[in-house]
């Protein structure tokens, strides 16, 4: 006796969807392959949980059966350290539904959040365009959009730009520390240092933790660290050969004659030392003038 008859529009449909799936798959497999080579990151699938049910036979050959899925499609690491997850979907319906992500997915999507990952959805409507929507706003999808579900006009400035062969470009617009400049703006410093996860809105949980840390970083490196000869002669006229301060510490020429040493180990030197100090100053004076009166004061667990 055959089963219920299946409808050859959906099932159209699903075979469809699934060539889709595998091609944005691909396309990212080919991008994360392209990050490695040029140094950008390390980024690769998660191996599909699988559970044995039968012995390995002489040649190590067993049968085994797919688990439910625990773990987001991708992560690895960004240069610069920082740790980066997402979950690749696709749709050939016009919508992408909530709950497409999986309870155990979310999970996991929102702990590496807030250890300060960069995490997000990289989604597809017909297997061209794509778009990689951060984990914050997708978790906030009823409020932001107020329903359950986003269209591809909902997302449009999520769009990821191609690269070379076709491949999206997944991490541009990512800000890391070695793109801050004295141009930037405050949501791309606190991404770039301050671990805020990418695509954080202001005054959120995640934006007030970040300049949280912000702040607790510039009350160390907002006083002089480098104080001119003269004036350490003023403060302490008894000291020999004193030639600048360096986080309150006086430096004389034996003591400057072993960080000379140390910087030479380390293929650096006290100008290129000097140039970054006045660079992140400049960087930390137009973030703090951009934040928003009181964020500073504001306590926040990291």
């Amino acid at each position: 006796m055959s089963g219920p008859v299946k409808d050859p529009l959906r099932a159209l449909q699903g075979a469809r969807s699934r060539a889709q799936g595998g091609r944005l798959e691909e396309q990212i497999e080919a991008s994360c392959a392209l990050l490695t080579e040029t140094g950008r990151a390390d980024i690769s699938k998660t191996p599909e949980p699988m559970k044995p049910v039968s012995q390995p036979n002489k040649s190590g050959q067993f049968r085994a059966v797919y688990t439910k899925k625990a773990e987001p499609d991708f992560k690895g690491v960004m240069l610069g350290g920082r740790a980066v997850m997402f979950e690749a979907k696709s749709t050939g319906t016009g919508r992408l539904n909530k709950d497409r992500v999986l309870p155990e997915q979310v999970k996991k999507l929102d702990s590496y959040t807030a250890l300060g990952a960069h995490c997000f959805i990289v989604a597809t409507f017909d297997g061209l365009r794509v778009y990689r929507i951060p984990w914050t706003v997708w978790r906030s999808m009823k409020q932001r959009y107020g329903r359950n579900y986003v269209t591809e006009a909902d997302i449009k400035e999520y769009a990821v730009r191609f690269g070379p062969g076709f491949t999206p470009d997944l991490l541009r617009g990512i800000p890391t520390m070695y793109d801050i400049n004295p141009l930037s703006n405050v949501s791309d410093v606190l991404t770039a240092f301050c671990g805020m996860p990418y695509g954080t809105q202001p005054e959120t949980e995640e934006w007030r933790a970040a300049v949280y840390r912000f702040d607790r970083f510039m009350n160390w490196t907002t006083p002089e660290r480098f104080v001119l000869v003269d004036g350490i002669r003023r403060e302490r006229p008894n000291m020999e050969n004193p030639i600048f301060t360096f986080m309150g510490v006086p430096i004389t020429e034996d003591s400057a004659s072993k960080l000379n040493e140390a910087m030479k180990k380390c293929g650096v030197s006290a100008l290129e030392v000097a140039g970054v100090c006045e660079r992140f100053a400049k960087i930390a004076r137009a973030t703090l003038d951009e934040l928003p009166d009181g964020n500073k004061e504001e306590e926040h667990d990291d």
